[in-house]
């Protein structure tokens, strides 16, 4: 019997399920209607039979579902207010990393620009203007300063030390005995961060005390300075406010410090060289002047054997003048005047006075021109030989050339004709010496290549602000192979003995250095042709 009332009661609703609510309301009326019938033939009602009962239970279940569905919008805002939270807390983070990285970004620019000037620089104190100048981009410094290890006193020298824009005079540490941070980061090769130097400075040093000149920093970093694992000095960065520094600003000091260490290192690199250099360009000016050596002997040699050789005619006609003359003066001396003439008329004839003074005239001519000969040459000499390294002024480069070819003359005397065709502007700004010596290495290989019988052609002119020369033989040329190498050091094509290979490498280093060009122009079977261009002033600076 009850099994019957449940059915009775479900099938309905089961029907109506997938109706929705109009769909239950429907089944409860028909409940209802069904219950009453059903009641009335029964004679009596239950509570769950009445509509009431039905319509309360609907209520409560669409008051759960209200419920329910409440429940679940706040749920989602609370997840949507702690995803808001999250991304903008992650927008943030990504904004300041992104920040971070364009700084990072800024500074490494500025670093890298700050090492391309650094590298080039050849003096601590140019070094330290020039980072100066840039770091306190990158941090607080009040105080920025080189010191480089001096072996032979055993001290730091800070040559370049900057406070306030303003340089600081040198000064010297000691390395043995004084208790500095600087000394300390030299000698332990550790680097130093401090934020507040009368707190922390034990950490490193033993006493505190009071840099001079200048005031006293606060927060200080040191990085040694080394190349290949060698010390050369310490860089430091200072500031007078607590705190200033980081571990990153320590990563940039030492960044610094590397562009730092490879611009000493080529300063000292670029010293040893140019000192090597100044060797190798007298030592390729004596082996010069060896060579000419026989050749200059020989030259000087000619005139003074002509003066040496003039000398005893000379007496021997100054002795018969001598005798002449002292008959003259004996005349009125003489008991028998008559005499006295007849002989001295006698003596003039047999030693032929007009000949004697034509023979005397000639031969103090040829030692005259003996003596300008010689002059000339040791002018020459001197000329070529002279020191004006580091010193420009203005020259006549004419004059250069034809003292360089009075030193070749000896080797000229072969057929060898020389063609000057000079321009009008002779003089320049210049180092002569070294320009000498230049003409010298061309002209000597010149002569070389032609042979007997060979020209030579010297040219200058202008253009603009530049003097061109050109120094042009009709050898046999040289092979492309051999002109594409011709300026490279200890290149040669002479046997072993004949040359070093460094004429013409230093001939270019010259040229170089007047801010000029050398350039060569050659073909097999159709000569040679050097072509040198130097501005006619040099630019200050």
């Amino acid at each position: 019997m009850l099994l019957n009332r449940l059915k009775y009661v479900w099938n309905p609703f089961r029907l109506a399920i997938g109706t929705g609510a109009s769909g239950m309301l429907v089944a409860l009326l028909g409940l209802k209607t069904g219950h009453a019938q059903t009641g009335a033939a029964a004679g009596h009602t239950h509570f769950y039979e009445e509509v009431e009962f039905y319509l309360g239970m609907l209520l409560l279940m669409a008051l759960g579902m209200w419920g329910l569905y409440r429940y679940r919008i706040r749920l989602m805002q609370r997840q949507r207010e702690v995803l808001e939270r999250e991304v903008n807390s992650r927008t943030q983070e990504i904004a300041q990393q992104k920040a971070e990285i364009e700084q990072a970004y800024a500074n490494m620019k500025i670093l890298s620009e700050m090492g391309q000037h650094i590298i080039s620089t050849l003096s601590v104190e140019t070094i330290a203007r020039r980072v100066y100048k840039n770091v306190q981009t990158l941090m607080s410094a009040d105080c920025f300063g080189v010191g480089i290890y001096n072996e032979a006193t055993n001290e730091i020298e800070f040559r370049g030390v900057i406070e306030g824009d303003k340089e600081l005079p040198y000064h010297y540490e000691k390395v043995e005995g004084a208790d500095r941070l600087s000394v300390y980061c030299f000698k332990k090769q550790k680097e130093i961060l401090v934020n507040e130097y009368g707190k922390e400075f034990h950490r490193y040093i033993e006493s505190h005390y009071s840099p001079e000149p200048g005031e006293d920093p606060v927060s200080i970093l040191y990085v040694p300075l080394k190349i290949k694992d060698k010390p050369i000095g310490v860089v430091t960065v200072q500031s007078y406010q607590k705190n200033a520094y980081t571990t990153y600003h320590l990563n940039l000091l030492r960044t610094l410090a590397t562009y730092i260490a490879i611009a000493l290192d080529n300063a000292k690199t670029l010293e040893n060289l140019q000192a090597t250099q100044v060797q190798l360009v007298q030592a390729e000016k004596m082996a010069s002047l060896g060579q000419l050596a026989a050749g200059i002997a020989h030259e000087i040699n000619n005139p003074i054997n002509y003066v040496a050789n003039s000398v005893q005619p000379l007496r021997q006609d100054l002795a018969e003048v001598k005798e002449l003359l002292n008959k003259i003066e004996g005349l009125q001396q003489a008991p028998d005047p008559r005499a006295a003439i007849g002989e001295l008329v006698e003596l003039y004839r047999k030693m032929d006075l007009p000949f004697v003074l034509n023979e005397m005239e000639s031969l103090l001519e040829g030692v005259e021109e003996g003596c300008a000969r010689t002059q000339e040459i040791v002018a020459g000499m001197r000329n070529f030989a002279r020191s004006d390294v580091h010193h420009f002024h203005l020259a006549n480069v004419h004059e250069g050339i034809d003292s360089t070819l009075r030193l070749l003359s000896n080797l000229l005397k072969n057929c060898i004709r020389v063609h000057r065709d000079y321009g009008e502007v002779a003089e320049i700004e210049c180092l002569p010496g070294k320009l000498n010596q230049v003409f010298m290495n061309i002209l000597s290989n010149a002569i070389q290549a032609v042979g007997e019988g060979g020209e030579i052609h010297i040219k200058t002119w202008t253009e603009g602000d530049m003097m061109y020369i050109s120094i042009a033989d009709n050898g046999p040329g040289m092979p492309e192979e051999v002109r594409k190498r011709i300026f490279e050091p200890f290149f040669t094509t002479k046997i072993v003995g004949e040359g070093t290979g460094l004429g013409l490498s230093i001939s270019f280093g010259i040229v170089e250095e007047h801010r000029g060009k050398i350039e060569v122009e050659s073909e097999m079977g159709k000569g040679t042709r050097f072509v040198i261009s130097l501005p006619l002033r040099q630019q200050q600076g």
